[in-house]
């Protein structure tokens, strides 16, 4: 009896503690909220050198920055995670959000659309993309914006040939590489113009081109390392601090 017992109380702990909301963390004013090149890698993201250009550069405290990243996310199927990641109850002193989606968004549309890569841009998929652009960030803009708290968006560097992509494994040819940051352009005019249509401050990420100018900044063929990371990180700082 008493072995059935202890373990009667040892279930019903556990159900609790997962039935428990998460810590709230008062350290946090940035949530940083977007898919895999938000969530980065073991040994770097920008969201993590960010904070540290935010405790250098302007006094923040360590924990100031909250990296909700998730590989796989989609801007137009993120709102659930998003308003469960702006809750006051979760980070009580946030008072901006870094949303960083899109990406997987053109990639998925390009898997449909142009999958071989064989062309750029048509007139048709230019319009489409924007019309993209405006309904998942319009939707996403206008949750944190509810919630209160301040929003940046920001555009894209470039992809690159040779090392692997999800869902071109061998990686892109140069042509391909090309073509696809053909599409890269058009998803960054219309981040841009979406974000001059509602008075969103923009990271110009796009302004980078090619991480570094080399593949040596690159993870793979779309995903940055540590140091492209950095980059990265510096300027969404500069776009932070430029607004403060």
């Amino acid at each position: 009896m008493k072995k059935a017992t202890g373990g009667v109380f040892l279930v019903l702990f556990v159900l609790v503690l997962a039935g428990c909301p998460p810590t709230p963390d008062p350290r946090v004013h940035y949530i940083c909220f977007g898919d895999s090149v938000t969530q980065g890698l073991p040994d770097g993201s920008y969201p993590m050198f960010l904070e540290q250009l935010l405790i250098n550069g302007v006094g923040e405290q360590p924990g100031c920055v909250a990296n909700r990243g998730q590989y796989g996310d989609v801007a137009c199927q993120c709102y659930p995670r998003l308003q469960e990641n702006i809750q006051e109850s979760l980070f009580p002193n946030a008072h901006t959000v870094l949303f960083w989606e899109m990406g997987n968004d053109l990639f998925l549309y390009l898997y449909e659309h142009n999958h071989d890569l064989d062309h750029g841009p048509t007139q048709q998929e230019i319009q489409d993309i924007w019309s993209m652009t405006f309904t998942c960030l319009g939707q996403a803009v206008s949750i944190v914006r509810n919630a209160d708290l301040g929003v940046y968006l920001a555009t894209y560097f470039y992809v690159i040939p040779g090392k692997p992509i999800t869902g071109y494994e061998q990686g892109l040819t140069e042509a391909q590489a090309v073509i696809a940051n053909q599409y890269v352009d058009v998803l960054n005019e219309a981040i841009i113009g979406f974000a001059a249509s509602q008075a969103v401050p923009v990271a110009p990420v796009h302004v980078l081109g090619v991480l570094g100018g080399s593949p040596e900044y690159y993870y793979d063929g779309m995903h940055p390392n540590a140091e492209g990371y950095r980059l990265i990180a510096d300027v969404w700082y500069s776009a932070i601090t430029g607004s403060l």
